[in-house]
């Protein structure tokens, strides 16, 4: 069904003339487009190709928009009528509209502003804005999320799905989340140019625009995690379904090399622990190569000039400075279990560096690990 092609044009949604003008754009040739852009509407008989040919959506002469691959329909809108159309509203919205101007279907992506819908080769329907997706047929919205390797410059944000709550990456450079109320958590950083970025290495970290980190949530080590805007106000972190970080973890200003503020002797125990990310556990290795629990703090004291026993009851049990876990600091270490069957050290704001049987040596949140009780604290330095 060969057409004109597609052309980019700016129209108003509402009146009666407005929506009579629509019928005025040029309908997409069925093989020259694979993005529907800003503002162009599809008509029925009007489709989308994928770059590669396989793929075909189409605006149906029965009012449904649907998704066709080589082996027959994926998806649609299951919406009817002669004369329905559908368009990419400037405002990020996918809408199907009658011909009488009465939406009766949209993909829920309003306030994201100018995007794009593409047919991809893989068989996906996305929208996307700016590069990020915001909604595809297979997950819905996605306005919500921060993914792996994305990031907010100023004036970006993300939202949670019942629009009740806003991350913002501000002009000022402050990372801040509002609701409601007004704001409900930031990252207290400022600078004009600043950018947020969910980081490949799980660390959600916001930066000046000369590169500088200024704020991380602490989670390094964690590939493949995520940032979500949840409807309940919370900011978290997943990985793998299971939580990392939520904002009321913490995270903080970057200090001493990365190591969360940590300066001397805990800067070097933190960095040397955090030099042997994803090495394997094997019981009773202290490094180079391998490490168990109590192995990974001799080593990483090691880099540091200081001899610790082992195994991590003796860690403990020979450190004469105990303090409470309200007082810990980047560096000391953190014991856990009535008779002490683990060790980790302390990086800050919730979070420590420790080698596990399941994955070796990787960051975690401490309250993953406590019993009933607060973990036992030790501090060399």
């Amino acid at each position: 069904m060969a057409t004109s092609p597609i052309t980019r044009r700016s129209v108003l949604f509402g009146s009666a003339a407005a929506v009579a003008s629509l019928a005025l754009l040029p309908v997409a040739a069925a093989s020259a487009a694979s993005a529907l852009g800003r503002d162009v509407r599809l008509p029925a008989g009007a489709s989308l190709l994928s770059p590669d040919g396989r793929f075909r959506l189409i605006m149906q002469g029965d009012g449904n928009l649907v998704l066709y691959g080589p082996s027959g329909a994926l998806w649609s809108t299951s919406t009817h009528g002669a004369g329905n159309w559908a368009v990419m509203q400037g405002d990020g919205n996918l809408v199907v509209y009658t011909s009488g101007g009465r939406a009766v279907w949209n993909s829920g992506t309003d306030r994201m502003g100018p995007s794009s819908l593409q047919v991809q080769n893989d068989g996906n329907l996305v929208i996307y804005k700016d590069g990020y997706p915001t909604w595809s047929r297979d997950s819905g919205p996605l306005f919500h999320k921060l993914g792996n390797g994305s990031r907010l410059n100023a004036g970006g944000s993300r939202i949670s799905l019942d629009r009740r709550y806003t991350l913002i990456m501000q002009g000022d450079g402050n990372l801040v989340l509002y609701g409601p109320s007004g704001a409900a958590w930031s990252s207290a950083t400022s600078g004009s140019g600043n950018w947020a970025v969910m980081q490949g290495d799980g660390n959600l970290v916001v930066y000046t625009s000369g590169g500088k980190a200024l704020w991380a949530s602490g989670t390094g080590g964690q590939s493949g995690a995520e940032l979500y805007v949840q409807g309940d106000g919370n900011l978290v972190l997943y990985r793998n379904r299971r939580a990392i970080w939520d904002r009321h973890s913490g995270g903080g200003n970057i200090g001493g090399g990365g190591s969360g503020g940590a300066t001397g002797g805990a800067a070097t125990v933190i960095q040397a622990a955090t030099a042997k990310m994803h090495a394997p556990y094997v019981w009773g290795a202290k490094g180079p190569n391998s490490f168990d629990c109590s192995g990974l703090v001799q080593f990483a004291f090691a880099a540091a000039g200081r001899s610790v026993p082992a195994p991590a009851s003796s860690q403990y049990n020979n450190c004469p400075n105990k303090i409470p876990y309200t007082q810990a600091q980047p560096g000391d270490l953190v014991f856990f279990g009535a008779g002490i069957t683990h060790v980790g050290i302390y990086t800050g704001n919730g979070m420590m560096i420790s080698a596990l049987p399941q994955g070796g040596v990787q960051t975690s949140p401490v309250r993953e690990f406590r019993d009933v009780r607060l973990p036992n604290v030790a501090r060399y330095f």
